[in-house]
């Protein structure tokens, strides 16, 4: 990256919000703009705000066969991986060490694109941190409305709810989900739930970007 851009760059700085992870003027435990998560869903990182450059980073990953960018943007998932609450970083016993789990693509965008950008991502984002990787928890049921067809947050989130199945995951009670982006929160909140039915108890996400 250049240095004009590097002196440009979106960062998604502290004090934020321990929840959704949102810059704040002060640190707090949950803020207003926090999205209506379930509980287990404790802790949201991004490195960086959506705008013109993050958004050159993460286009070639929603295209067909776009892996160029695929180190920055790792890059920038594993600096906010970094920055989850401590207990999840610091985790050494087997009972409490998070695995990480790609939130997926639905089968039919999946073929389109020939990748998987979340799937790259979290391979990269559990190695860096020393966590197991599970790449078969989830599975995406219902494909992702398009701009057109939801028009407002609200209806991304009622379009949004159930879409995602997770087998069974015995003696697993902590998972960090992994997206290139998030937006409004309702893929995280609907890949949460599907954990939750599951048995997991604690949720964390991370992603390279925010556009939240």
């Amino acid at each position: 990256m250049c240095d004009p851009c590097l002196d440009r760059f979106p960062w998604v700085r502290e004090p934020c919000c321990h929840r959704c992870g949102r810059p704040r003027a002060l640190a707090t435990p949950v803020c207003d703009r926090c999205p209506p998560w379930p509980a287990r869903l404790y802790a949201v990182r991004a490195a960086a705000s959506y705008g013109p450059i993050t958004r050159r980073l993460t286009q070639p990953l929603l295209a067909p066969g776009g892996l160029a960018t695929l180190p920055c943007v790792a890059a920038l998932a594993i600096s906010a991986a970094r920055r989850l609450p401590q207990r999840v970083v610091d985790a050494s016993s087997p009972a409490v060490v998070p695995v990480v789990v790609p939130v997926p693509l639905h089968p039919r965008t999946r073929r389109r694109r020939g990748i998987d950008g979340a799937r790259e991502l979290a391979a990269m984002v559990a190695r860096a941190m020393d966590w197991p990787l599970r790449a078969d928890v989830l599975r995406r049921v219902r494909a992702p409305a398009t701009a057109d067809e939801v028009a407002t947050v609200r209806g991304h989130w009622r379009r949004t709810a159930g879409s995602f199945r997770a087998v069974p995951m015995h003696g697993v009670r902590s998972v960090v989900l992994v997206d290139v982006v998030w937006r409004t929160g309702a893929t995280l909140d609907a890949a949460a739930r599907a954990l939750g039915r599951r048995g997991v108890i604690d949720v964390a996400a991370v992603a390279a970007i925010s556009s939240a």
